[in-house]
């Protein structure tokens, strides 16, 4: 088995293979969005439960076994490993394209996994909660970090100690994505509030590349008033 050490575990070739490919395509984050084993399969709602995620699939959705076969969704066994491939919108609405078992076995606690979703809640503790899935983030507080907010849509890869337990959050990022308020670190589109790089929206602060209808952007600043301090495009106000 193609196996490789990471911090947070055991990662298998195939399943770091997994973890690439995460894009932005029009509004919403799209790539694989969960490595996890299947905790629940209801067939006749076309429904699987994964890392706390409820995923919902239809006809068009491409599910294969560990062989690489097409096979329906009552075919996965609970505790197979999974890759599920799709979209997901900022509002948590995600849109499956694929779902692939993986050759290797979960080793709870060892397994390296993969989960995307919205942050519904944080407590001051350092416990998040994305779906259902109760995620311990206190490994990743770190200063060098960009702080997420309750609303965003992450990706957080870390391991489970205990089936369906609490999920050990190794990384946690803001998903490149589409969001209608507060904070994206990386790409991010949103209608109001600040994006640290190449920030599109409608009104607030963009430290790099920002495109904004008011406010100021340090670079490259295209705006309709205000102030940009290098290459600013403007209607009025000064450019430095």
């Amino acid at each position: 088995m193609d196996q490789k050490k990471n911090r947070g575990g055991i990662v298998s070739g195939s399943a770091i293979a997994a973890f690439v490919g995460a894009a932005l395509i029009g509004v919403a984050h799209a790539g694989t969005l969960t490595v996890g084993p299947v905790a629940q399969v209801n067939p006749k709602a076309s429904t699987l439960v994964v890392l706390g995620q409820t995923y919902h699939v239809d006809a068009s959705t491409l599910i294969t076994n560990r062989a690489g076969r097409p096979v329906a969704l009552g075919a996965l066994a609970p505790n197979t490993l999974v890759s599920i491939a799709g979209t997901e919108t900022a509002t948590g609405q995600a849109t499956v394209a694929s779902v692939r078992s993986l050759p290797e076995l979960d080793i709870p606690g060892a397994t390296a996994l993969l989960v995307t979703g919205v942050v519904s809640t944080e407590t001051p503790t350092g416990e998040i909660k994305v779906g259902d899935l109760n995620v311990d983030i206190v490994g990743t507080l770190t200063s060098d970090i960009p702080k997420f907010q309750i609303g965003n849509v992450v990706e957080i890869t870390g391991t489970q100690p205990n089936p369906n337990g609490l999920f050990l959050a190794r990384t946690i990022a803001v998903a490149a994505g589409l969001q209608g308020g507060g904070a994206a670190t990386t790409q991010g589109l949103q209608g109001g509030g600040a994006a640290v790089n190449m920030g599109l929206q409608g009104g607030g602060a963009a430290t790099t590349q920002g495109l904004q209808g008011g406010g100021a952007a340090v670079n490259m600043g295209l705006q309709g008033g205000g102030a940009a301090t290098t290459q600013g495009l403007q209607g009025g106000g000064a450019a430095v």
